[in-house]
């Protein structure tokens, strides 16, 4: 369980996405997700300033959400509504992507510091769950929480940290998780060939949030864990489905403590979730499976 999207932290854009009630509104859903800001390199030298959009570029104030084809400006919850003016030609990093069902995530992060998240995604294996969580705040009210998003079903793991030079081929090599191959190293040029337009950490504006051009970036990106979902089982749920609750343990108060019937359920020890990831093990996984149906399926049409 991974959490991803914007979030009230700075680096994360600063806002939440929306929540509210089922029928509470005319829309068929229950919520819309969020992506999160870039990482720019520049921000953390620039006074923290988020990555605007430069032409072609997609941004917060003129790119509709997957769920329910309305502008993010007309759905973001009211308490934000400020923030997100300064956010108007922000550019976003669309990742988990939904289309093409690929979700990434470096070992290390913008500032060179390791990246737990990347490291724990090189440990998933073909047929693993990887859980998507995002934060996501009431329309009208102060009311917030984690909700389950949407998840894939395991189908590729490419780590490009992994990497090692074909004498035969005369290729660089990165080791890959293949369904029936469990330890095999893909062809580099070729995944990143057929993945290219498929995620965001290969796209102009990644490439541009470090510095360098996309071909740099195609050619000697070393840090990136990716994964491929398998085709009708995983995407964007129709439905979010709640996860945490508010309350106080040990003198702390939190919106982010896993509710306890479900932390139970998935064998999680330590309920609160501010950031990072759980991982469920076995026998648990069955009971995320049930939880996951409360989604009500896919929503197709990301």
């Amino acid at each position: 369980m991974l959490r991803v999207g914007a979030d009230s932290r700075k680096e994360s854009g600063g806002i939440r996405g929306p929540f509210w009630s089922e029928g509470e509104y005319e829309y068929d859903s229950n919520y819309e997700y969020v992506p999160v800001t870039y990482s720019w390199k520049r921000a953390y030298v620039n006074n923290g300033k988020y990555m605007r959009g430069e032409k072609g570029e997609k941004t917060y104030g003129d790119s509709n959400g997957d769920r329910l084809k309305r502008p993010y400006s007309k759905i973001i919850p009211k308490r934000f509504k400020t923030k997100f003016e300064k956010l108007k030609n922000v550019t976003f990093h669309y990742d988990p992507n939904f289309k093409y069902l690929t979700y990434g995530d470096r070992k290390e992060n913008i500032k060179g510091k390791p990246s737990t998240k990347g490291m724990q995604m090189a440990n998933l294996d073909p047929g693993d769950l990887l859980v998507f969580c995002e934060s996501l705040q009431h329309y009208e009210t102060n009311d917030r929480g984690l909700f389950i998003i949407g998840y894939f079903t395991v189908e590729e793991v490419h780590d490009f940290t992994d990497s090692r030079h074909d004498n035969k081929t005369c290729s660089l090599q990165i080791r890959s998780k293949i369904k029936d191959k469990p330890d095999y190293y893909s062809d580099r040029s070729e995944v990143v060939s057929k993945y290219k337009d498929k995620t965001d950490h290969f796209s102009e504006t990644a490439a541009r949030s470090r510095d360098k051009t996309r071909e740099e970036l195609l050619e000697k990106e070393k840090n990136l864990v990716l994964v491929k979902g398998k085709e009708l089982e995983s995407g964007l749920l129709k439905k979010a489905i709640r996860i945490t609750e508010r309350r106080i343990e040990n003198g702390k108060k939190s919106y982010y403590y896993i509710r306890k019937p479900i932390a139970k359920d998935l064998g999680i020890e330590k309920p609160i979730f501010n950031i990072g990831f759980k991982w469920v093990k076995e026998p648990y996984t069955k009971n995320l499976l049930s939880i996951l149906k409360e989604g009500e399926g896919f929503y197709v049409d990301c």
